[in-house]
Formats: structure tokens, C-alpha cells, sequence
């Protein structure tokens, strides 16, 4: 019986660990601005805007906005804002 406990404590502890990554709230900006976002190949919107990355997960994001070339580029949640200079094609 105490040994059943002490496992389904374990087993919260690390589901709990699992799931507590903190969500980080990074801005995202380009110049021009109006570009759209793609994280992970899903639309989430124009610049400028916020979005809640999980700390430490890689993603995939890009930028695009007619006549511009467009910027793709890997992002680990947490390590700061991101701000990029779109070129005119």
C-alpha cells in the first residue's frame, strides 16, 4: 500500500515537472510593419503583436509581406524579443 503511494507521488511530481514550462510573452515587430507571422507553419497574425512562446521549445517562425523577401528563422522561447528588417524584393 505505501509503495503504491509513493509511486503515484513520483509519477505526479514528474508529470507536474512536465508540464509546468513557463510561458514567456515575447513582442514580435518587423520594418515595415503589417508583416504576417507563421509559427510553425500556422498564421498568428501581423506585426507588431505579442505571443506566448513556452520557454526553452524551439519554433519554427516567418515573416511575410508582399514585395518584401520573406525572413524564416528557428526561435527558442524565452531568449528575447524579436525584431526584424524586412528587404524589398
Amino acid at each position: 500500500m505505501k509503495k503504491n503511494a509513493l509511486v503515484l507521488i513520483l509519477i505526479s511530481f514528474s508529470l507536474s515537472a512536465a508540464f509546468s514550462q513557463a510561458i514567456v510573452r515575447t513582442q514580435i515587430s518587423s520594418s515595415p510593419s503589417g508583416a504576417a507571422i507563421y509559427v510553425d507553419g500556422s498564421h498568428i497574425g501581423q506585426t507588431p503583436m505579442e505571443f506566448r512562446f513556452r520557454d526553452g521549445k524551439m519554433y519554427k517562425v516567418e515573416l511575410r509581406k508582399n514585395n518584401y523577401c520573406s525572413e524564416s528563422f528557428n526561435y527558442r522561447g524565452g531568449s528575447g524579443n524579436i525584431n526584424r528588417r524586412l528587404e524589398q524584393i
